[in-house]
C-alpha cells in the first residue's frame, strides 16, 4: 500500500498514525466526509479537495475494511449510498 505522485498525480493508499490516506476520483460529498470526521486534503496536491482523503481507521473498522486500496473504495462506496 503506497500513496504517491506520479506525473504530478496523486496514486494510491497508504497507512499513517493518523489514518488512511487515500486518493480516489469518486469521493462522498463534503457534508458526508465531514459529519464522519474524514479530512480533505486534495488541496494540498493541486486536486479536487475531496480527492486525497485521509479516512479514520475507526471507520475501516467499524465497517470490517482492510485499511487498503479495495477497502477504501468500498468504505467511500458505501459512504456516498447514505
Amino acid at each position: 500500500m503506497v500513496f504517491s505522485v506520479v506525473k504530478g498525480r496523486p496514486v494510491g493508499t497508504q497507512e499513517t498514525d493518523l489514518g488512511v490516506i487515500h486518493y480516489t476520483c469518486n469521493p462522498p460529498n463534503l457534508k458526508i466526509l465531514a459529519q464522519l470526521g474524514i479530512l480533505t486534503l486534495g488541496t494540498k496536491f493541486g486536486v479536487d479537495p475531496r480527492e486525497v482523503l485521509l479516512i479514520p481507521d475507526e471507520l475501516f473498522q467499524s465497517h470490517g475494511l482492510a485499511k487498503d486500496t479495495i477497502g477504501a473504495e468500498t468504505l467511500l462506496s458505501r459512504l456516498g449510498r447514505r
